[in-house]
């Protein structure tokens, strides 16, 4: 039984059963009812329980970003758009509408995974009230999104607190910009997603024209300020789709966006003529079924 996981939505089956691996070994974790902590007897990393929200992360900071959106949760427009990056809240509907055409409509009861889950409102916006597991690097995001219903824990995303091929989908928006090891993570999203199964993610389009004429001009004029002007790792779609095949992945689509206009382009391969005007991208890919 999953200790505590649940916010204010009722937990069904399939939440109810998940099965836990610890995130060094991969050896079985149960979490039970009532516990405070669970760890793993193959080699003894321990799971802990704080305000509610079990880390399966070590006792100390591992990098920048949680320390940054750490701060962003604990301040006034940690629960916004803002909170998880957006500079406007037209972003973020924007990349809603793109995962929302790629995603279409999903049978009631498929498992849902989100990476990098923030404060929620992206889960929200996308799902409404579809129960969904999420894990952040942050804790505090993890309070702000098991507020909303959002079943959660706090975990890296190169190292994913579950046992293999639960989820029927597993998504990551506008994460994959914080992880340098993008083998890692799309291995994780692999091993955890049923064949099957979807991953989809999105992230910052390199290769944009647009968005590398503001960043310069941004720091010419302010100089980086913070963790998500100084840290993202741009990346394009060639080279992730290069990534997912490694893992056996199937690509299947990508939906291009163009802030600051409302324009989606979506397409079966990533030959895109107008790509350096698009500012971010989203690529699904399937897991092949055995």
């Amino acid at each position: 039984m999953i200790a505590g996981t649940a916010g204010s939505l009722a937990s069904p089956d399939w939440i109810r059963h998940l099965r836990y691996a610890c995130p060094r070994c991969r050896g079985p974790v149960e979490l039970l009812e009532g516990t405070e902590a669970a760890h793993c007897r193959s080699c003894g990393f321990r799971a802990s329980r704080a305000e509610g929200v079990t880390c399966f992360l070590p006792a100390t900071p591992v990098n920048e970003w949680q320390e940054f959106y750490e701060t962003k949760a604990e301040g006034e427009k940690g629960d916004t758009t803002r909170g998880i990056g957006y500079k406007l809240p037209i972003q973020h509907r924007y990349i809603v509408e793109g995962f929302r055409t790629i995603c279409g409509e999903r049978p009631v009861g498929v498992a849902i995974l989100d990476v990098g889950c923030g404060n929620g409102l992206f889960w929200r916006a996308l799902f409404g009230d579809r129960p969904a597991v999420g894990v952040d690097f942050s804790r505090r995001m993890c309070i702000l999104a098991q507020a909303k219903g959002m079943h959660v824990c706090q975990a890296d995303a190169t190292a994913l607190p579950f046992a293999e091929a639960q989820f029927d989908l597993v998504y990551s928006a506008e994460m994959v910009q914080c992880i340098a090891d993008l083998q890692a993570f799309m291995g994780e999203l692999t091993r955890v997603c049923r064949p099957g199964g979807r991953i989809i993610i999105s992230t910052l389009n390199r290769s944009s024209l647009v968005r590398g004429t503001l960043l310069s001009a941004w720091r010419l004029f302010h100089g980086p300020i913070t963790a998500a002007d100084k840290l993202p790792v741009r990346r394009t779609a060639t080279e992730i789709v290069a990534f997912a095949h490694s893992m056996s992945l199937v690509f299947t689509r990508i939906c291009w966006t163009h802030f600051p206009f409302p324009w989606h382009h979506c397409a079966e391969t990533t030959r895109y003529a107008l790509h350096p005007f698009a500012s971010n991208m989203i690529l699904e890919f399937a897991k092949p079924s055995r």
